[in-house]
């Protein structure tokens, strides 16, 4: 049987296991997007991220839980209204 952290870390993953990730021009010239896979491994979310070029980079989030009487604040960052984001779709 699955733990509630393994049950959270493989519905993240099934919930977006594909996406594009925009970035920026390279040198002055567009470049086709960077794609994202995402998968869940126990209490793990891995995101292996395959950039324009072919260089893969992966990032893992564990999930454990944690006291939320003694963890600290987490920090949320927040767009000031009006502002827009890096890609039109994302707004």
């Amino acid at each position: 049987m699955q733990s509630e952290a393994e049950l959270i870390a493989s519905r993240l993953a099934a919930a977006s296991q594909c996406f594009p990730l925009p970035h920026n021009d390279v040198d002055g010239k567009a470049v086709r997007d960077s794609v994202v896979y995402v998968e869940s491994e126990g209490n793990f979310v891995i995101a292996t991220m395959t950039a324009h070029d072919g260089a893969k980079t992966e990032y893992r989030a564990r999930f454990v839980p944690i006291n939320s009487e003694t963890a600290p604040e987490p920090q949320v960052r927040q767009h000031p209204a009006g502002t827009a984001s890096e890609h039109p779709t994302t707004r």
